[in-house]
């Protein structure tokens, strides 16, 4: 299937989708005075990379009051960088107008905002003996957590590694073993804020990772004496951990 079809399907869809978006406003109860400024549908160009910080922002900006319907509505068209905005023909040129300042607020994420998030299961087993030699990288991290885990061995229990755009993009990523994690990555100083969804350990979370330095983040109970521990570390994508 070669390209310029795929783009077709795709323009087709989101064509589908914008009559679907003004049927839907056409037919929905409004509160209130119906607007005389006649409703139209527009296509506005966005950065692609922060697309859905707009969208959010001018949803935001075109909520109504208390009681009040919405002046319009925002959403994605299924291709990059376009927005879908169904709003009065009267504030169309600021709504370009307000996208175009967004857009600018910041430089436009690239390659170079791409980070590696290192995550590791780990299980901390009661008892004497040594640590699994694998993890000896996190074995800072894993000492200034020993002392709250009391007598206790830590042996590897599944790990991964994801690469994500560390601009509000969404990943998602497992192992054969049902280890896995989901969320998004934005920079900060020295390294990155992450809001991550992880199975085994179960838990929801939101951190901040100074590059290349591993932190453990949770400890779950598995089992009846087991403890999960969960490690993470971040490292710019041409950094080797």
């Amino acid at each position: 299937m070669n390209r310029s079809f795929l783009t077709f399907i795709a323009v087709c869809a989101a064509g589908a989708f914008a009559l679907v978006l003004l049927a839907t406003w056409q037919f929905t109860p409004r509160i209130g005075e119906v607007p005389a400024d006649p409703m139209v549908l527009r296509v506005h160009a966005v950065p692609p990379a922060r697309a859905e910080g707009i969208r959010e922002a001018l949803t935001l900006s075109l909520m109504g009051g208390p009681g009040e319907a919405p002046m319009g509505r925002v959403a994605t068209t299924g291709l990059p960088g376009q927005l879908l905005v169904l709003a009065p023909a009267s504030i169309q040129a600021g709504i370009g107008d307000a996208i175009a300042t967004l857009g600018a607020g910041a430089p436009a994420a690239d390659a170079s905002d791409s980070v590696t998030l290192d995550l590791w299961s780990i299980v901390a087993v009661p008892g004497e003996g040594a640590d699994d030699p694998t993890l000896a990288p996190l074995a800072a991290a894993l000492d200034a957590a020993r002392p709250a885990l009391g007598r206790v061995r830590f042996e590897q229990g599944d790990a991964l590694s994801v690469t994500a755009l560390a601009a509000n993009e969404p990943f998602d990523a497992r192992t054969p073993g049902g280890f896995a994690v989901n969320g998004v990555l934005n920079r900060a100083e020295s390294g990155v804020t992450a809001r991550l969804g992880v199975s085994n350990p179960a838990l929801s979370t939101t951190l901040q990772l100074r590059f290349g330095e591993a932190l453990v983040v949770a400890r779950v109970p598995d089992g009846d004496s087991r403890i999960r521990v969960l490690v993470a570390r971040a490292r710019p994508v041409d950094a080797r951990g």
